[in-house]
C-alpha cells in the first residue's frame, strides 16, 4: 500500500477514533449532567412540596390562631374550621385536615370526613395517634404516612405513601395538617425528567450530527492535505528506490516547488544527494586506488577468517601460488598451501591453529610453501590480527613476500662458505699429506732399495742353496721345505717391491690431490688419468663395495681443458656415491669413458646397480645440503659441488636413476682435441 493511500487512511482513522472518543466523552458528560439534573429536579420538587405544605399549614395555623385570640371561645373558632375544609392549593391537589387531640383523638375536620366516618375507627385512631406522637416533641414536623388515596369518589383500595406536615395549636388542642401523596410528587418529577431526557437526547443527536459534519470536512481536508504532503514524499521514496536499485544515480534531484517544510525537505534531500554523490565519487576513487595498490602489490595479500577459510586472495598471491580466486575462495588455507619444514611437509592445521590462537606470538614467520604445481617457494609472512568491536578475533591479514631468491642466495653463500672451509681443509690436508708423505716416503724408499738388493742377493746365493739342498733334501727355510721356498721367495720379494711402489704412487696421488693450486682450468687433461688417480685414492672403498669394478674406455678420447684436481674430486664424489648405493658385493660398478664425435664432447659415466633415487627426490639432488644420508654423516654438498665444478669447466652433470635398478651419473665436458689417449 503506497504512502498516498496509507497516510490519508491512517490519518482519517486517527481523526475518526479521536472524534468518537471526544463524542463518547461528551455524551457521557451530557448523560451525567442529565442524571444530576434529574436528581436536582427530584430534590427540588420534594423540597418545593414540603415547603409548600409547611407554608400553607402555617398560613391556616395563623388564621386559626387569629380567630381564637379574637374570641377566646371554641365556638368562635369552628366557623373558620369549616372554611378551611374548602381551602385547597396546588391546583386542588393540596387540602387540609384538623385532628382534635384533647378528648377522644379524632378527625375534627377533613374534606372527605364522610368517607372517613365509614372507615375502620381503629385505623383512623392509629393514624391520629401517629400524627400526634410525631409532632409531640416540637409541636410541628414532617410525617410520612402510608394511607389510602382519597378522592372525590372516596378512598381507593391501594395504600400509598404520603408526605405530611402537621402543627399543633395548643390552646385548642388541634393538630392542623396537610399532605401530598408521593405518586403526585413523582408524576410531576417524572414529567420534568422526561422533558430533561428529551433535551439530552436532542443534545446528543445534535452532537452526533455536528461530529459527522466535522468528520466529513476533516476527511476532505485530510485527503487534500495528505495529497499535498505525500506527492513530494512519494517522489522522495520513488527516487530513493531508483537510486538504491541503481536505476538512477546520485546526480538526480527533486524539483522544489514550495518554501514550506516539504520544500525545505526537498532542498535538504537534494543537498544530501549532492553530498552522497561527492562521497561516492571519492569512495570509488579510493577503492580504485586501494584495488590497484592491493592487486599490484609485490606481496601476496591473503585474508582468512578464524576458521581458516580464505576470504581474499590478491592477484600477486594467485600468480605466486598458481591458484585462481575461484579455486581458493572459501577453501581452508591449510588444505591448499602445503608448508614444508626441514624438507618434509609440516602439519599445516597445527601451524594455522597456532597462528589463530596466538596471533601476537606469530606476527612474523618464514615458511617453505608448495604451489599448485608442486614448486616450493620460500615466503616471509607478516600476520596482522583483526578484532571486532568486542575484542574477539575476526580475521587474520597475511602479507607474504617471496624470499626464494634470498634463501637461494643464503644457501649459495653457505655453499661458498662450505667451499672455503673445504678449501681450507684441503690446504691443511695438503700440508699434512706432504708431511706424512715425506715421513712415509723415507722408509718406503728404504724398503724399495732393500727389496731390490734382496732380489739381487737371492740370485747370488741361489746356486749355493741348491747345492746345499742336494746334500740335505730335508732342508727347510722359514719352516717350509726348501723346494717350496725356492718357488715362493722371488714372488715375495717382487710383492714387497710392488707394494712399496704402490705406496709411493698412492702417496704421490694424495700429494697431488691435496696440493693447493691456483684455479687454473686451462690444463690439458686426459680423463682416463683423472679416473685412474681417483680410483687409486678410494681403492679401499671400492674393494669393500664390490668385487666387480671396472674402468672402460671406448675408443680414443681427446683431451679436455680443465683442472686435474677438481675433476678428480668430481670422479671421487660420483664413485663414492655409487659405492654407498651398492648393497651387494656382487653388484657391478663401472666407469665408462667415451667420445661423442658428433657433439665434440668427452663423456665419463659412473654406473651402479644399487637402490636408485626415489622419483620425488630427483628434483632436489643438485640442491646444496639436500641429503638422505644425514644420519650417516652426509652433508648434501657432494653433488652440488660436483655440479658447480663441471659447470665451471663449461660442461654438464646429469643423473639418471631408476628406483631399485641403479643410477648413472654422466659427466659431459667439451673436447678440444689437442691429444688423444
Amino acid at each position: 500500500m503506497s504512502l498516498r493511500i496509507k497516510l490519508p487512511l491512517f490519518t482519517a482513522l486517527f481523526v475518526l477514533l479521536a472524534s468518537m472518543a471526544i463524542l463518547w466523552v461528551s455524551v457521557q458528560q451530557t448523560v451525567k449532567r442529565g442524571e444530576r439534573n434529574i436528581a436536582d429536579i427530584r430534590s427540588f420538587e420534594t423540597s418545593r412540596i414540603k415547603n409548600l405544605l409547611k407554608e400553607h399549614v402555617n398560613l391556616i395555623y395563623s388564621l386559626v390562631k387569629a380567630q381564637h385570640e379574637n374570641s377566646h371561645a371554641l365556638k368562635d373558632a369552628m366557623p373558620i374550621a369549616e372554611k378551611i375544609k374548602n381551602i385547597t392549593f396546588d391546583n386542588g391537589r393540596g387540602y387540609f385536615w384538623i385532628v382534635d387531640t384533647l378528648d377522644m383523638p379524632n378527625f375534627l375536620l377533613h374534606p372527605f370526613l364522610d368517607s372517613l366516618s365509614g372507615r375502620d375507627s381503629n385505623k383512623v385512631l392509629s393514624l391520629v395517634k401517629t400524627v400526634n406522637s410525631a409532632i409531640r416533641p416540637s409541636g410541628e414536623g414532617f410525617i410520612t404516612l402510608v394511607w389510602p388515596k382519597i378522592g372525590r369518589k372516596g378512598f381507593s383500595d391501594s395504600l400509598l405513601s404520603k408526605v405530611c406536615y402537621a402543627k399543633r395549636y395548643k390552646p385548642l388542642g388541634w393538630v392542623i395538617a396537610s399532605g401530598r401523596y408521593t405518586d403526585d410528587i413523582d408524576s410531576v418529577i417524572n414529567h420534568r425528567v422526561s422533558r430533561t431526557k428529551i433535551e439530552i437526547t436532542d443534545i446528543i443527536r445534535e452532537r452526533f450530527v455536528f461530529t459527522a459534519i466535522v468528520l466529513v470536512f476533516c476527511m476532505l481536508a485530510i485527503v487534500i492535505f495528505t495529497g499535498i504532503i505525500t506527492r513530494p514524499i512519494n517522489k522522495f521514496v520513488s527516487l530513493t528506490e531508483d537510486i538504491t536499485s541503481e536505476r538512477k544515480g546520485y546526480s538526480e534531484r527533486i524539483a522544489i516547488s514550495s518554501r514550506d517544510e516539504i520544500g525545505r525537505l526537498a532542498r535538504s534531500f537534494n543537498l544530501m544527494l549532492g553530498h552522497i554523490e561527492l562521497t561516492m565519487k571519492k569512495l570509488k576513487e579510493n577503492a580504485q586506488e586501494y584495488r590497484e595498490l592491493v592487486e599490484n602489490a609485490n606481496s601476496a595479500i591473503i585474508r582468512i577468517n578464524r576458521d581458516g577459510k580464505i576470504l581474499f586472495f590478491n592477484e600477486y598471491a594467485q600468480q605466486l601460488f598458481g591458484y585462481s580466486m575461484e579455486e581458493i575462495h572459501g577453501k581452508n588455507v591449510s588444505d591448499l598451501l602445503i608448508i614444508t619444514r626441514d624438507g618434509s611437509p609440516a602439519d599445516s592445521n597445527s601451524i594455522l591453529s597456532e597462528v589463530l590462537h596466538s596471533p601476537e606470538k606469530n606476527l612474523y614467520s618464514e615458511e617453505s610453501v608448495s604451489t599448485k604445481d608442486g614448486e616450493k617457494k620460500w615466503v616471509a609472512w607478516t600476520n596482522r590480527p583483526i578484532y571486532d568491536e568486542k575484542g574477539v578475533l575476526n580475521e587474520i591479514l597475511c602479507v607474504g613476500s617471496d624470499i626464494s631468491a634470498r634463501k637461494s642466495a643464503e644457501k649459495l653463500a653457505l655453499l661458498q662458505q662450505q667451499r672455503l672451509i673445504q678449501t681450507d681443509k684441503m690446504a691443511t690436508l695438503g700440508v699434512l699429506v706432504s708431511g706424512i708423505a715425506h715421513e712415509i716416503n723415507n722408509p718406503n724408499n728404504f724398503i724399495i732399495l732393500n727389496g731390490e738388493n734382496l732380489a739381487e742377493i737371492w740370485k747370488d746365493i741361489l746356486p749355493i742353496l741348491d747345492n746345499h739342498y742336494e746334500k740335505n733334501p730335508l732342508y727347510k727355510m722359514g719352516g717350509l721345505p726348501y723346494i717350496e721356498m725356492r718357488k715362493e721367495l722371488p714372488g715375495l720379494l717382487h710383492g714387497i717391491n710392488e707394494g712399496a711402489r704402490r705406496i709411493k704412487r698412492i702417496v704421490q696421488n694424495l700429494k697431488d690431490f691435496a696440493r693447493q693450486e691456483p684455479g687454473d682450468i686451462n690444463q690439458w687433461i686426459q680423463m682416463r688419468q683423472v679416473v685412474d688417480a681417483a680410483t687409486v685414492i678410494i681403492g679401499n672403498l671400492i674393494k669393500k663395495a664390490t668385487n666387480k669394478f671396472e674402468i672402460i674406455q671406448n675408443g680414443k678420447v681427446p683431451d679436455v681443458k680443465g683442472n686435474f684436481q677438481r675433476l678428480e674430486q668430481v670422479v671421487i664424489n660420483l664413485v663414492t656415491n655409487a659405492c654407498e648405493a651398492t648393497k651387494s658385493i656382487d653388484a657391478p660398478i663401472s666407469v665408462a669413458i667415451e667420445y661423442d664425435n658428433e657433439r665434440k664432447q668427452v663423456i665419463a659415466s659412473v654406473r651402479d646397480q644399487g637402490q636408485g633415487i626415489p622419483v620425488e627426490n630427483m628434483k632436489y639432488i643438485m640442491d646444496p645440503f639436500f641429503t638422505t644420508k644425514r644420519d650417516k654423516g652426509g652433508t648434501g654438498l657432494g653433488l652440488a659441488i660436483s655440479y658447480s665444478i663441471v659447470k665451471d669447466h663449461g660442461g654438464d652433470l646429469r643423473v639418471e636413476s631408476t628406483p631399485g635398478k641403479g643410477t648413472t651419473a654422466i659427466i659431459i665436458l667439451p673436447a678440444f682435441g689437442k691429444g688423444k689417449s
